[in-house]
């Protein structure tokens, strides 16, 4: 939690890491996504930026909330993101 204040509260900070982790992992990411969609895996509509959030949104609540995270929550949550964003036939 400390952190996450620290980044509130220092824009410099926050943006020093939105720059070196974010914005680059955001990008691969998002690189990721639009390669299996021009594959046919993924829907051509899926946002690889809501996708990412709900990911990160995800295991960042189980991370420091108070929630355990069962050993099968990845599992879990992978499939459920598989199946929201896998393209119909």
């Amino acid at each position: 939690p400390g952190l996450f204040t620290d980044l509130h509260q220092n824009p410099e900070l926050r943006a020093t890491v939105i720059d070196r982790l974010e914005s680059r992992a955001r990008e691969q990411f998002r690189a990721l996504v639009r390669a299996a969609a021009a594959r046919g895996a993924v829907r051509p509509d899926a946002d690889p930026d809501v996708l990412l959030d709900a990911i990160l949104g995800a295991v960042f609540t189980r991370s420091v909330g108070h929630a355990e995270m069962p050993p099968d929550f990845v599992e879990a949550l992978a499939a459920l993101v598989v199946d929201g964003v896998a393209a119909r036939s």
